[in-house]
């Protein structure tokens, strides 16, 4: 990729990944920011991780790569973990928004 303004760019190609089941429910859980008040709840429905809010109907986000998924509006999910490799939180990105921070609080969801 190049234009007349900047040096070129390589870009590879990437695959997004299909984790299984098991790995899609570490994910699952409660997780709450404190900047937005409100809480977002995950968990695993017919094979994908659901994101499930007060606001909205239940939806699916599909994984890119480890720790990021995308939701079908163009939000990205992207997942922070600690030292011993546990998902502790996440951040939101969308639009013009820019790493909105959830913290994890509890490990299951019921939906």
């Amino acid at each position: 990729l190049s234009d007349e303004d900047t040096a070129p760019q390589i870009l590879e190609k990437f695959e997004p990944i299909k984790p299984p089941v098991a790995e899609l429910a570490r994910y699952a859980g409660v997780y709450t920011s404190a900047e937005l008040e409100t809480n977002y709840r995950f968990a695993v429905k017919e094979g994908t991780l659901t994101l499930f809010n007060n606001w909205q109907e239940p939806f699916a986000i599909d994984p890119t790569v480890r720790d990021e998924f995308q939701g079908s509006d163009g939000m990205a999910i992207v997942f922070r973990r600690d030292a011993a490799h546990r998902i502790t939180g996440f951040d939101v990105f969308a639009g013009r928004v820019r790493k909105i921070a959830f913290t994890k609080t509890a490990e299951k969801t019921i939906h």
